[in-house]
This record gives structure tokens, sequence and C-alpha cells, in this order.
């Protein structure tokens, strides 16, 4: 096997690289499509398992100089959008980071957004675990949106506008939004 590696150190980047190639290649020697589940859904699944479980944030933040982007582009990199922002809010310098990537990500479709909890308190979770992790994009921009209205409050409503909730959400953010930069 030796011979098949380059001679250099392989970077993280080369080591998805090669887990999702295999995945892919899991992909297309499936079953007919119609078949049902199988092949790169099960391979991407069982990396997500690793990354997530056996790895974890941990073993990608050994070195104590480690950015959390690491671990959040290993998170991106396997296709766990809800997890890696989820990880990046919890990191002080990179929570409006999660919240741009986040919308954006919202935007096309490709994050499960979980609904506003029910009650004002909640959990403090921005991940509902199941099936699918879902992410409380609401409360991610809400929780930002607090420190951009205090520098401008315009632009702090903007970014609500392109968030994609019910007007009675959007109403309630805006008005608590409007009101803290008052404050």
């Amino acid at each position: 096997i030796k011979e098949l590696l380059p001679a250099r150190a392989l970077s993280i980047e080369d080591w998805m690289h090669h887990k999702l190639s295999m995945a892919y290649v899991q992909l297309a020697a499936a079953a007919p499509a119609g078949a049902g589940r199988g092949g790169a859904a099960d391979a991407l699944g069982a990396l997500q398992v690793l990354l997530r479980d056996s790895y974890g944030e941990a073993h990608f933040s050994a070195q104590p100089s480690t950015s959390p982007l690491l671990f959040f582009s290993v998170l991106l990199y396997s296709q766990q959008f809800e997890r890696a922002l989820a990880f990046l809010a919890r990191s002080a310098d990179f929570a409006d980071e999660a919240v741009y990537v986040g919308i954006a990500l919202a935007h096309e479709g490709l994050l499960s957004v979980a609904p506003p909890p029910a009650d004002a308190d909640a959990d403090g979770k921005l991940l509902v675990e199941g099936a699918t992790p879902q992410l409380r994009l609401s409360t991610m921009v809400e929780r930002s949106l607090g420190r951009w209205a205090a520098e401008d409050g315009a632009a702090a409503l903007q970014m609500l506008w392109v968030l994609r909730v019910g007007v009675a959400e959007r109403e309630r953010i805006a008005a608590d939004v409007l009101i803290r930069a008052d404050a």
C-alpha cells in the first residue's frame, strides 16, 4: 500500500478526500437506482459516525494551538452541516461566521432547520438530535442580531430578512432586536 501513497505527509484534506472518494466508489458500485438504500449512503453515514463519535472534536483539537475551524471543516466535508454550524457557533470568535454560513446553506436548501423552540427558556441547544439532526438557525441568528443591532440596527434587520422563518417568528425577533438596540 505504501507504493500507492505519496511520499509527503498527508493533510486532513487529503485524508478526507480519500475517505469521500471511497464513499463515491461504493455509490458507483451500488445496486441500480431505486433498489433501496446502500452504497455511498451507508459509506457516508459510516464516515460521519466515525468522524463524530470515534474521533470527535478532541481528536482534531489535540494540539492546543488548533483552530476550531479544523473540526468544523471536517464536519463540512462529510456533509454534517448542522453539526458543523452548531459546533462553530459555540466558539465566541466564530459565532458570527456560523450564522453567515448557516443562512447561506439554509437559503440553498442544504440545511435541516428546526422550528423555533416553543418555550422561551428552551434548553439553549442549537442542535436538535434525531434521525436527521436539525439546527435552530433562528436561535443562532437571534443571538448574533443583538450584537449586530448595537453596531448597526438596519444591517442587523437586513440579515433577519434573509432568514427563512415564519412571519410571526421574524416579527418577534425583529421587535426583540429593536428593543435591545434602544437599550
